[in-house]
């Protein structure tokens, strides 16, 4: 494994530094609380290419990895920045490589929505798949028309896309001001080539616990540097807040545990743009995006005192941020259990970890 990071790499990762820095939630927190998402900012993630790295060329994409889309979505969530991106260029990256027909079908300047946890059941009659059940929660922004869901067929997980209009929706807003939707599918059809082949889904999902883990590790990184700004700073008896031994280690479990975030997914990202198996990395790096989040998250709290409390100051939103990147996908103890039932099936083991 090499880790080191191309030049191409770092300009990529100094070219999204500088956009979510121009779009960060302190100056941008009016834009998410009225509409739940930043169209400005929405707007220059396309003018920059930065929707579109894992797209092909010939859709005007750039041809790169997970690596490279993780770079971004760690700047994106060290600054916090109200943006769809991880979603939309997972689902347009599985469209263009599974489906490329119905990608070139869709409005391109529409955030695509993804939802991999549903209880969504297809029936296949003919050239049509009826679908029924319901997608408990799926964030979306006002200009998304359609989604990118995983459902059961046949007793197997795929994925379809599907047009929002067809669903029943219940409105909500998640922890954070995103707005989402409950859709509840009553016995419609979409056409049969909106199914994606059965090897997207096994292709999509370690992705997308890439990118969640990569929001994660922005998130610490910015919960990290605002508490060490409050310690420096602030004094009680005489010292600086940072000074206290038991405040100090606090800090340093936290550096600890993101660092081991930074690790596990590195290792992931690198697998899986390689080629190789993921083996294990994918339920790892998700347990570590859940630990590493809410232990400084809560930290980062914590260690502001009462000002933690103040939702009009900056350092509630790292935590609500960290909490649901911490729930998508399955929290810490499911992680774990997946990783148990593995280790207990023999046929496994000689494998890549």
């Amino acid at each position: 494994m090499n880790f080191t990071l191309s030049d191409e790499q770092l300009q990529i990762r100094e070219l999204a530094a500088g956009l979510f820095a121009d779009f960060s939630h302190e100056t941008r927190a009016a834009e998410l609380a009225a509409h739940g998402w930043d169209g400005a900012l929405w707007a220059q993630l396309q003018e920059t290419g930065l929707t579109a790295l894992m797209l092909p060329a010939e859709v005007g994409g750039a041809e790169l990895g997970v690596t490279e889309l993780a770079l971004v979505l760690q700047e994106q969530g060290r600054f916090l920045a109200a943006a769809p991106l991880w979603r939309h260029a997972l689902a347009a990256a599985a469209l263009a490589r599974y489906a490329p027909a119905q990608l070139d079908a869709l409005d391109s300047s529409a955030p695509l929505a993804l939802s991999l946890e549903t209880r969504l059941k297809g029936r296949i009659e003919g050239q049509q798949l009826w679908l029924s059940g319901s997608v408990p929660v799926l964030a979306v922004t006002p200009k998304s028309t359609h989604a990118l869901l995983a459902l059961q067929v046949d007793g197997h997980a795929a994925l379809v896309l599907a047009e929002l209009a067809l669903f029943e929706k219940e409105a909500g807003t998640l922890m954070q001001g995103e707005r989402a939707l409950v859709l509840t599918a009553d016995g419609f059809a979409v056409p049969l080539a909106q199914l994606l082949p059965a090897e997207a889904h096994d292709w999509l999902t370690p992705r997308a616990v890439a990118c969640i883990a990569a929001l994660q590790l922005g998130v610490a990184e910015g919960a990290q540097a605002i508490t060490v700004s409050h310690l420096s700073e602030r004094e009680q008896f005489g010292r600086k807040l940072g000074s206290f031994q038991a405040v100090a280690q606090r800090m340093a479990d936290g550096f600890i545990a993101l660092e081991a975030l930074r690790s596990v997914l590195l290792q992931l990202v690198w697998r899986l743009d390689a080629g190789i198996d993921a083996g294990s990395a994918v339920a790892v790096t998700k347990y570590w995006a859940c630990e590493a989040g809410n232990r400084i998250a809560h930290s980062a709290q914590h260690l502001h005192g009462g000002t933690g409390s103040d939702t009009s100051y900056p350092v509630h939103r790292f935590y609500l941020a960290a909490r649901v990147l911490e729930i998508e996908l399955g929290g810490a103890a499911a992680q774990i259990e997946a990783l148990a039932a593995r280790v207990s099936d023999n046929t496994l083991w000689g494998d890549a970890a």
